[in-house]
């Protein structure tokens, strides 16, 4: 089995605490999946610096999400409430703490990107959901817009002054697309399939391009669709990235209705990566319900953010190879954090 000799450093970032929340499709086994996924790529030779996600602050939520909805989802839980806003949107006693936490995984990783020896990419194994919560209401799967608060991260921290957020799930986001006003110098591309949430189909508040695609696109048409509109992104000249990687386009998912393979995905990541090659880059977890497809497709998105030839190591080459502890053993930060405010409006 070929191995990884040389390449960058990749910045993960998760936490246990993230499995609290039962979900129903949206559920913790994506998670562990993911996890799967990094170790993989790190027997192969991946080097990973790992951070434990913290609860995102009252004022991270606050310039992305209405506080008084903040109050609602907070309370949602408290009150035993079987879901939040949408059916899709189930509620547990671990919801409010699990989505507080993946909602601050990108300020950590914008901490640490900030330091001289920081690294460029980092990937947020992050859930429940990312890019369809919006200013004041939860939806698919999705209570907090981790895509919106990493964007924000980065341009409030100096880490960047324009965000370019790249969204390659099956589905548009329209939550990030309806907060890039509040986000701030922010552009926004997406090509996504038909049908559910029924946006994207114009331009929203800010430089936004979408492209719907039919169900049953297959990677091809994908590839050169997603090409179009990084053609428009580079025109637009940002200075930071980042990506809402999903794996719901892919054939199969019980979500999604695109035909992509795995190889098509990861090449469709990897344009990203090259057209965008010298910037910091921050790749958020969105869809994917399917378990082991996941477990592949974070395995190889690791792989190119650390810029891995992506013919290293088949999962098939990697089952049953003694390597390094699981993702469940973090290691503790090597840098001080903020300590996020636990106060949240009544």
């Amino acid at each position: 089995m070929k191995t990884l000799t040389s390449a960058k450093a990749v910045l993960i970032v998760t936490s246990n605490e993230m499995l609290a929340h039962l979900g129903g499709k949206e559920s913790p086994e994506r998670l562990r999946a993911a996890w799967r996924g990094i170790d993989a790529a790190e027997r192969i030779g991946v080097r990973l610096e790992r951070l434990e996600a913290m609860p995102a602050s009252l004022g991270e939520l606050a310039e992305i999400h209405d506080p008084r909805y903040l109050t609602r989802l907070r309370q949602a839980f408290q009150k035993g409430a079987a879901w939040m806003d949408s059916p899709d949107c189930p509620v547990d006693s671990g919801t409010w703490t699990a989505a507080l936490v993946a909602a601050g995984a990108g300020p950590v990783a914008v901490r640490r990107m900030l330091h001289p020896d920081g690294p460029q990419h980092a990937f947020l194994a992050v859930r429940p959901g990312c890019h369809h919560a919006k200013w004041s209401r939860a939806d698919g799967f999705c209570y907090l817009n981790n895509t919106a608060i990493t964007a924000r991260a980065m341009l409030t921290s100096g880490l960047c002054t324009r965000v370019g957020i790249i969204d390659l799930d099956n589905h548009h986001g329209d939550g990030t697309q309806e907060l890039l006003g509040r986000i701030g110098s922010c552009a926004y591309a997406s090509v996504h399939a038909e049908g559910f949430p029924g946006t994207g189909l114009v331009d929203g508040d800010g430089p936004a391009w979408n492209w719907l695609l039919p169900a049953g696109t297959g990677d091809e048409v994908w590839l050169e669709t997603l090409k179009q509109l990084l053609d428009l992104m580079v025109a637009w000249g940002p200075d930071g990235i980042v990506i809402s990687f999903g794996c719901d386009v892919l054939a199969g998912d019980p979500v999604g209705s695109m035909m992509l393979t795995q190889v098509g995905l990861d090449r469709g990541a990897r344009q990203v990566l090259e057209r965008f090659q010298k910037l910091p880059t921050i790749s958020v977890l969105c869809g994917g319900y399917v378990t082991s497809e996941l477990e592949e497709s974070v395995r190889r998105h690791v792989l190119a953010l650390a810029g891995g030839d992506m013919s290293l190591g088949s999962n098939s080459e990697l089952k049953g190879i003694p390597g390094v502890s699981s993702m469940v053993d973090l290691v503790s930060p090597p840098i001080p954090h903020q300590e996020p405010s636990n106060e949240y409006p009544e």
